[in-house]
């Protein structure tokens, strides 16, 4: 993760995360597939919107933390089965993301995970 000195490379999930849902590293970004983004209210009907650039229906940082927590988007248990990995995999009918377990953005978002998906390192 960028911008972090602790060793870990990560330092918040708004600077390390949150950028992710858009990143170029993706086949189709989360946030610009009319999906999960700007003006999209309602997500894959779980009213899940992963921009944060004060669009229509954006949320804040620690909403969407919260509803990714909450809605058992996150499995820090089993973190290569949450639902956040899984399901951008192309399962369930969703849009194929990662097109693999290397992707870029899949292994920060595993190691994330991995590391029980902190808001902010302490």
């Amino acid at each position: 993760f960028e911008g972090d000195n602790s060793g870990s490379g990560f330092t918040s999930f708004e600077q390390d995360i949150v950028p992710l849902f858009s990143s170029d590293a993706l086949t189709l970004s989360c946030t610009n597939s009319g999906c999960h983004g700007q003006g999209s209210a309602q997500g894959s009907g779980d009213g899940l919107n992963l921009d944060l650039n004060n669009g229509v229906g954006a949320e804040d940082a620690q909403t969407l933390y919260d509803k990714l927590i909450d809605n058992s988007q996150v499995l820090t248990s089993s973190a290569e089965n949450s639902p956040i990995l899984v399901r951008p995999s192309g399962s369930d009918g969703h849009p194929t993301v990662f097109e693999s377990t290397t992707n870029t953005v899949y292994q920060q978002l595993l190691s994330w995970i991995q590391d029980d998906a902190p808001f902010e390192t302490q």
